[in-house]
């Protein structure tokens, strides 16, 4: 990962800078939204020991509402999309400026219509690369998850331990089927491109196949191709299967050890209701994050093979370079003069074709 990692990281975060206003703004943007679900249980566990007291706190009824308002607003996803088609402008027209810089050196040996496609793709694979940096996860949740594990520690450091713990088990099994994923992603990737590739072949040289009678002999080739294809499919599906399983799980694992250690609390008055609902609250906050990490991983590490090229194009440079004071030449002027000329042709040396002749041509 690490030798992927930096240039993975330096080309995602030229593209951000391209847009560094809007960037910016989502970043802010998305700590705030962190901060008012961190508010949300804070509020609700006010409003519920108010409740169980047999009285009525319309501040906090109308802050957790007003909160629960808020963070359904799709704010973030309105500015990551509006960000995402910016950024997709403005490598379009970064493609299209390099395109026309190079010479006719670097498209000689080229397939053009091969490189066009090649560039499109790899320009996905940056907005991907895009859309994993600022994946809510990443600027919501593991910010969510600090300040939830801040206010657990208040009731029990031992909690938060154990927090910890699951939290890198599951990361670990994250990351593990995110690299998995990823690898797999690659292959079915390389294998359809070559799957395009012979398919193309066949169809333009159909006539030649027919005449040769190797049609079936190709056929059985295509479709142990196909066969491949499909196997890599059925292997991903069960691994993001498996994935989604245990992603399903992370919450009710979380809530059970908030049950376990703190229900007992409750009962026997150590404990209010409603800081029970927060700290149950505040525990799926914090192990959220885990296994979304591995799934980010196996999408930074898909997005990047397929944006690789695209910075390797961008470094191509013309090999006929514009000097920056370019030499001015003065307008020529054009003409042919005969003086004096006499011409025959060998053939006939008495014949005089041209005699002294003198005329200017301008």
């Amino acid at each position: 990962m690490e030798s992927s990692f930096r240039p993975a990281v330096s080309w995602t975060m030229k593209q951000l800078r391209l847009r560094p206003g809007l960037s910016l703004f989502y970043v802010c943007l998305s700590l705030l939204f962190a901060v008012a679900e961190w508010l949300e249980p804070v509020m609700l566990e006010r409003f519920v020991n108010s409740a169980v007291a047999g009285q009525r706190d319309d501040i906090a009824i109308i802050a957790y509402v007003s909160l629960l308002v808020l963070t359904s607003i799709p704010f973030l996803y309105y500015l990551k999309t509006v960000l995402k088609i910016k950024i997709r402008f403005d490598l379009n027209q970064q493609t299209n400026v390099h395109f026309l810089k190079l010479d006719a050196a670097y498209y000689g040996g080229q397939n053009t219509s091969q490189l066009v496609k090649h560039l499109t793709k790899a320009q996905n694979g940056t907005i991907s690369l895009v859309q994993v940096f600022v994946n809510p996860t990443i600027l919501v949740q593991i910010p969510l998850a600090i300040m939830a594990s801040a206010y657990i520690a208040q009731e029990s450091v031992p909690v938060v331990l154990c927090l910890l713990g699951f939290m890198v088990v599951y990361l670990a099994i994250g990351l593990s089927l995110g690299r998995r994923m990823a690898i797999k992603e690659k292959e079915e990737n390389e294998l359809d491109t070559t799957i395009a590739t012979e398919r193309e072949e066949m169809v333009a040289h159909v006539p030649f196949l027919q005449q040769q009678q190797v049609t079936d002999r190709f056929y059985q080739a295509m479709r142990a191709l196909d066969k491949s294809s499909r196997n890599q499919n059925l292997t991903l599906t069960r691994l993001y299967a498996f994935y989604n399983w245990l992603a399903g799980n992370v919450g009710v694992l979380g809530g059970l050890l908030a049950v376990v250690y703190f229900l007992p609390r409750v009962i026997a008055g150590e404990l209010s209701v409603g800081t029970f609902f927060a700290l149950y609250l505040y525990v799926g906050m914090v192990v959220a994050p885990a296994l979304h990490l591995g799934d980010l991983y196996a999408q930074f590490k898909s997005a990047w093979a397929e944006a690789e090229p695209l910075p390797k194009f961008f470094a191509e440079q013309p090999r006929v370079k514009d000097v920056d004071y370019p030499l001015v030449l003065e307008p020529l002027k054009h003409q042919i003069s005969f003086d004096s000329v006499t011409f025959f042709y060998p053939q006939h040396p008495n014949k005089m074709v041209l005699r002294d002749a003198s005329f200017l041509i301008l």
